[in-house]
């Protein structure tokens, strides 16, 4: 795969947000990106995943200007990293995976100073401020001093900050650590809003239901390399190079299988009380085929389910322990 084409439409691909190609960074000898290369389109919900040491939080902060690569090319907004980083910064909102608060001030007054920070008047500061509070769902902070706050609150805060300029790319650095279910399932609302409205999200995160549920896209790295991008849909139905096919017919099982039997590339796996389980190629084609025919052949089809793996069984199969490169 090309990791710099999209592999749901090889011949047209949106414009990107986010380009890199053979990036490595490195931290004296060790490497920590090895010719890493990821492509996140405009006005995508991407998401970021990799075990720990795999290279998501160097990847970000590379994207966020906070890193220069050593070698290879960057491109964030149009921008060339880093030569464009000044032209960039103003136009993403950058939250890390852990930052430090100004305790002694209350949230209103951090978040008013950051806005300031941005070249905004007083009158826009004071409706930025309002509409970051609302959308982080930390208002009740407002008169609050930063200090003695939850690890849930920080983040929660952490977020406005990032929202406060209203930025066109978000870069978010395990936005969902340490909140508490409700507030994920808060999240990850915010986080269709924010896609629906136009921003461009790219986040990295180890809780893969929730990655699962939002991204419209996926980068999947182990060990400084990306191993897959693209599509979510792509990555779950063919993640495997066979799936499996659970099908019911009000006929016999046994004259189902004897019908399947006659079809090049199927595995009858079990059978019992009228239901089939088949192992067949992963290509979604192959399954319309065989249902076409099945009918064809007069079979009684009362169910035809494709079994396709959640994201943690192909995160799991793809990262799986290898031998060190030598």
């Amino acid at each position: 795969m090309d990791p710099l084409k999209s592999p749901d439409s090889p011949s047209i691909e949106l414009p990107a947000a986010v380009l890199m190609q053979d990036v490595e960074l490195r931290y004296g000898a060790v490497r920590a990106l090895r010719d890493l290369s990821l492509r996140v389109p405009r006005g995508s919900l991407c998401g970021l995943v990799g075990p720990n040491g795999a290279g998501k939080t160097t990847t970000l902060r590379i994207l966020a200007t906070d890193l220069q690569a050593n070698e290879g090319r960057v491109e964030v907004l149009g921008q060339t990293l880093p030569l464009g980083a000044p032209a960039v910064r103003p136009r993403i909102g950058f939250m890390p995976d852990s930052a430090g608060l100004y305790e002694e001030l209350t949230l209103a007054e951090y978040l008013d100073t950051f806005a300031a920070f941005y070249g905004m008047a007083r009158a826009k500061r004071r409706t930025a401020v309002e509409v970051a509070m609302d959308l982080a769902g930390v208002r009740p902070l407002a008169g609050r001093r930063l200090t003695g706050l939850s690890r849930g609150e920080r983040q929660r805060v952490s977020l406005a900050r990032t929202l406060i300029h209203d930025p066109e790319l978000l870069i978010l650095d395990e936005p969902a650590e340490g909140l508490d279910p409700r507030a994920r399932v808060e999240l990850r609302e915010l986080l269709l809003l924010l896609h629906e409205r136009g921003k461009t999200i790219l986040l990295s995160s180890h809780i893969l239901a929730d990655l699962e549920e939002v991204c419209t896209h996926l980068v999947l790295i182990d060990r400084g390399k990306t191993i897959y991008q693209g599509s979510r849909r792509r990555l779950l139905a063919g993640g495997l190079q066979h799936c499996t096919i659970r099908i019911e017919s009000l006929d016999p099982p046994g004259t189902l299988v004897d019908r399947l039997s006659s079809h090049p590339g199927v595995v009858v796996d079990e059978q019992g009380d009228g239901v089939v389980s088949v192992t067949v190629p992963s290509e979604p084609e192959f399954a319309a085929d065989l249902l076409r025919r099945l009918v064809g052949d007069g079979v009684r089809i009362s169910s035809f389910a494709r079994r396709t793996d959640s994201l943690e069984t192909v995160y799991l199969r793809l990262t799986e322990p290898r031998d060190p490169p030598a």
